[in-house]
């Protein structure tokens, strides 16, 4: 049905929407991740890391590792969390918008 189709569409609108902030958050999150565990920062240019991990991806994970792994961690700190919380918030809101509209 095109209630499906449109569904689909409006996942894809949602990524499209949503990458654009993965790649914003991607640096402070690992600066960030080095801060929280002490690390000393590395020089991070986006476009070198790229070009790295698609030459020689083991020695790029030997220079960026660990910054990425704080960065991963961070992450995995602040989202997990947060995607409960937003997903009891969001659930709530919409069990009470259900009740009135059956009322």
């Amino acid at each position: 049905t095109w209630l499906n189709s449109w569904d689909e569409y409006e996942q894809k609108l949602d990524n499209w929407v949503a990458y654009p902030a993965q790649i914003v958050l991607f640096i402070p999150f690992i600066r960030a991740g080095e801060w929280l565990l002490g690390l000393e920062p590395s020089a991070i240019n986006p476009s070198d890391i790229a070009s790295m991990f698609s030459d020689d991806f083991y020695a790029s994970l030997e220079i960026y590792g660990q910054s990425l792994a704080a960065g991963f961690g961070l992450w995995a700190i602040t989202a997990i969390p947060l995607s409960f919380a937003l997903s009891y918030t969001v659930r709530k809101i919409l069990q009470k918008k259900l009740v009135t509209e059956r009322q």
